[in-house]
Order: structure tokens, then sequence, then C-alpha cells
């Protein structure tokens, strides 16, 4: 139980902390368009990003096979229809634990404030080939469209910390509009 508490502590000042940091960060960013789905949001310039039909934007923290990654899918039906909590405690929390060797914890779904934004979500820790890894996913569902913001890093600080700050700077510049931010 307190390792829980741990996680859940240092998830909520990590949350904290990538929040504060996206704002200072807007000054120098690139613009992540995705004609496909109708938005566009916001990543560091260094970050790559590639649109795949069944995972959205998937931006790219880094080069190498397992680096850390945000991805935004965003689905074209009310928020009101769909049940965040059931799909993160049932499905989502299956997914992982089916393509992980252990899990570690798999948290509790709850409300987290991201990018300026109130969220439920998710957020599990396991271990794959040997590796410890984290995994936060949160949905914003809105009056006509809901946003899936999904993270994947690896369990060291650091790249726990730029996949947070990447997903908090996506899900605060999000943009229903895939033009937004080319007026």
């Amino acid at each position: 139980m307190k390792k829980a508490w741990a996680l859940l502590l240092a998830l909520a000042l990590l949350i904290a902390c990538g929040a504060a940091l996206a704002e200072e960060e807007k000054v120098a960013m690139r613009i992540v368009t995705c004609e496909e789905q109708g938005f566009s949001t916001l990543c560091k310039p260094e970050y790559d990003y590639d649109f795949t039909p069944d995972g959205g934007v998937t931006i790219a923290l880094g080069t190498e096979i397992g680096d850390p990654w945000v991805s935004v899918f965003k689905t074209d039906a009310p928020g009101a229809d769909f049940d965040a909590e059931y799909y993160l405690a049932n499905i989502y929390s299956q997914q992982i634990a089916g393509s992980a060797d252990q899990v570690v914890n798999t948290g509790e779904v709850t409300e987290i404030t991201l990018g300026g934004k109130t969220l439920t979500a998710l957020m599990t820790l396991y271990v794959t080939d040997g590796e410890s890894r984290y995994s936060i996913c949160a949905y914003d569902l809105q009056p006509d469209y809901f946003v899936r913001y999904e993270a994947r890093c690896a369990g060291e600080d650091i790249a726990i910390e730029d996949a947070l700050k990447a997903l908090a700077v996506a899900a605060g510049n999000f943009q229903p509009d895939a033009n937004y931010y080319s007026h």
C-alpha cells in the first residue's frame, strides 16, 4: 500500500511540474497537424510525429526503440457516450497486462489535471523485457468528441518527466481544428 501511495504522490508532483513547465515551453513549439482526425496541437520542435489510422498521432520523444512517446487520438462521438472509467479499468488495464511480463502497479482510475484540463486517467507501472515502464492513459470528454492521450516511457525519473511534459503540452494545446495554428 505504501508503494501505491508513493507512486500516486510522485505522479501528482510530476503532473504538476509538467503542467507548469508546459506553460513555460510554449515559446518554441512545433505545430502537430492531424487532418485525418481534424485536430492540431503542439510539441517540442525536436520531436517527430506520425499518424496511423488506429493510433492517431504519435509523438516520438526520441529515436531509439523504447524511448518515450505520446499519442493523441480524437474520436468524433459525444464524450458523454464513452465510459472512460470502465474502459481504463477493464479494457486498457488488460491490454497493458497482456503485453507486459509483469504488472507492478495498475493504479486506480482517477481525475487529473493535465495541461490545464481535468481528465479521467490511469497510470500503470509494469515490466517488459526486464525493464520497468510507465503508461498513462487519459481521456478528455467533450460534448461533440473525446480525446485519448497516452504516454509510455521507461521507469526512470527523467523519462517520466519528459513524457509527462510532452503529454501536458499536447493536452493543453489540443484544438479540434487541424488548421487552428495555421491561422
